[in-house]
C-alpha cells in the first residue's frame, strides 16, 4: 500500500485506543486485537485498490477511479486516514469518513473540514466517525453530530443462556429465499406508509443476501404455535473485523408487532449457532434511529460497542 511503516503503526494504534475499550466488554483480548487489526488493514489495503475504485466510479458515473481511492492527509502534522462514501449509494449524499488518525481525538471538526476539502469535487457536506459505544464525538460549536448506525454485538453463548422474562415459547422454522423476499418487501412497504423517515434511512436485505443466508443455513421464520412472527436471516462474515453469525434481516410480522419476541428468535438461533461452533459471536449493525430493533438487541443481550456519527458545520444534519 506504499504508507511509511510508522504512519501504519500510528493509525493502527489510534484505532485501536479508541476502540478496544469497549470491545473487551464482549472479546477477549486477543480476540479484540485481531478484530480491530483486520478491520483497519482491510481498509488500508483500499489505498492503490484499482479495481474498488473502478468499480465505484462505475456505480456513482462521477470524476475517474483514483478520485474514489482512500486518502492518508496531513492534519495538524498527524496523518489522518479517510475516505469518500456515499449514503445509500446516492451520488447527491456524499459525505467523508474519518477512518483513523490521531486528530480525531485531537480537533475532530478540523479534520472533517480538512477531509471535506479533500474530496471537495463529490461537494461532501458532512464527515463521519465510529466511536466507542454510544459517545459522539468532539465538536466545535456550531456543528452538529447525530448518530448513524450502532455496532452490537455479544457471544452466542451468553445470548442463549441469558434469562428471558418472556413465556412465549418460539420456534425455528427453515424458510425458503422466495417466501422470505416476498416478506420482506411487503414488511417494507408497511414500514414506508408507517413511518417514511426510517424507511428512507433502512435497507432491506436483497434476494442474493437472503441467498447466501439459506446456503449458510441461517434463514428461517421465528413462529409462535405454529404462527409465523417474523422473519430472520444471518451468516458467516466479518463486521468490522469481527468475524461472526451476522445478522442480515430481522423482520415481525404485522400482527406480532410490539410483542418481544425477536430477541427470543435470536435467543434460539445463537443455541443452535452454538451446537456447531460455541465461541461464535453474533453481530450486526443497526440504523441508530431503528428504536425496535436496538431494543431487540438490548433485549437479546447484545452490547452497543461502536456507533458511527456524522458530523455537519452550521445547522446542516443531512439524512
Amino acid at each position: 500500500m506504499g504508507l511509511p511503516t510508522h504512519v501504519c503503526q500510528s493509525l493502527h494504534a489510534e484505532f485501536r485506543r479508541r476502540l478496544l475499550p469497549t470491545f473487551l466488554t464482549q472479546m477477549d483480548q486477543a480476540s479484540a486485537d485481531a478484530a480491530l487489526h483486520a478491520a483497519l488493514s482491510e481498509e488500508l489495503r483500499r489505498l492503490d485498490d484499482q479495481g474498488f475504485a473502478e468499480s465505484f466510479a462505475a456505480a456513482m458515473g462521477l470524476g475517474s477511479p483514483t478520485d474514489y481511492l482512500p486518502r492518508v492527509i496531513d492534519v495538524a502534522e498527524t496523518p489522518l486516514f479517510c475516505a469518500i462514501r456515499f449514503f445509500g449509494g446516492d451520488r447527491h449524499q456524499a459525505f467523508v469518513d474519518l477512518i483513523a488518525g490521531d486528530a480525531i481525538a485531537q480537533d475532530c471538526a478540523g479534520a472533517a473540514l480538512k477531509a471535506m476539502r479533500e474530496y471537495s469535487m463529490f461537494e461532501p457536506v458532512r464527515a463521519r466517525v465510529l466511536m466507542p459505544g454510544l459517545g459522539a464525538p468532539p465538536v466545535r460549536a456550531g456543528w452538529t453530530s447525530r448518530a448513524d448506525q450502532v455496532f452490537a454485538i455479544a457471544p452466542a453463548a451468553a445470548i442463549a443462556r441469558a434469562p428471558t422474562p418472556r413465556t412465549e415459547v418460539v420456534d425455528l422454522e427453515p424458510a425458503s429465499p422466495d417466501e422470505a423476499a416476498a416478506f420482506v418487501r411487503a414488511g417494507y412497504q408497511r414500514i414506508a406508509e408507517a413511518d417514511p423517515v426510517l424507511r428512507a434511512r433502512l435497507f432491506p436485505a436483497t434476494a442474493e443476501e437472503l441467498d447466501s443466508c439459506h446456503a449458510h443455513g441461517n434463514l428461517w421464520w421465528w413462529t409462535i404455535r405454529g404462527a409465523r412472527a417474523g422473519l430472520l436471516a444471518a451468516r458467516i462474515d466479518r463486521v468490522l473485523g469481527v468475524k461472526g453469525l451476522v445478522i442480515v434481516e430481522e423482520l415481525v410480522a404485522a400482527s406480532f408487532a410490539g410483542r418481544g419476541t425477536a430477541s427470543l428468535a435470536q435467543r434460539e438461533m445463537a443455541k443452535r449457532a452454538c451446537a456447531s461452533c460455541a465461541d461464535v459471536i453474533v453481530v450486526g449493525t443497526i440504523d441508530a434511529s431503528n428504536a425496535p430493533s436496538r431494543a431487540t438487541a438490548r433485549r437479546a443481550g447484545r452490547a452497543e460497542v461502536a456507533s458511527w456519527h456524522f458530523l455537519s458545520p452550521g445547522d446542516g444534519g443531512g439524512s
